[in-house]
C-alpha cells in the first residue's frame, strides 16, 4: 500500500519488519525490490529481487523485475561513467 502512496521508505521498512519475522518471505523481498526501484536504488533492488528469485524460483514477476532492475542499473552506471571528467 505504501508504494501506491509513493511512501517508499515506509514500504521498505515494512518489508524489513516482515523479513525479521520470516527471513525466507520471498514476497517481502519482491516488494522491497519494487520500492527500491522506485527510488532509483537499482543496485539494492537487484539484490532484493535476486533473493526473491532464490526463494521462489518459479515466480516470473520476480525474474522480470530483476531483469528490468539490472538493465536500469547498467544504464545508470554507464551514464555515471560518462558524466565525470575534469572541468575545463
Amino acid at each position: 500500500a505504501y508504494c501506491r502512496l509513493d511512501q517508499y521508505d515506509l514500504a521498505i521498512q515494512d518489508c524489513r519488519t516482515a523479513l525479521a519475522l520470516d527471513p525466507n518471505y520471498a514476497k517481502a523481498y519482491g516488494r522491497m525490490g519494487v520500492a527500491l526501484s522506485c527510488q532509483n536504488r537499482y543496485d539494492q533492488a537487484v539484490e532484493a529481487y535476486k533473493r526473491a528469485v532464490e526463494l521462489d524460483p518459479g515466480n516470473d514477476s520476480y525474474k522480470g523485475n530483476l531483469t528490468i532492475a539490472e538493465e536500469k542499473l547498467r544504464e545508470a552506471q554507464e551514464n555515471a561513467g560518462g558524466a565525470g571528467g575534469i572541468p575545463g
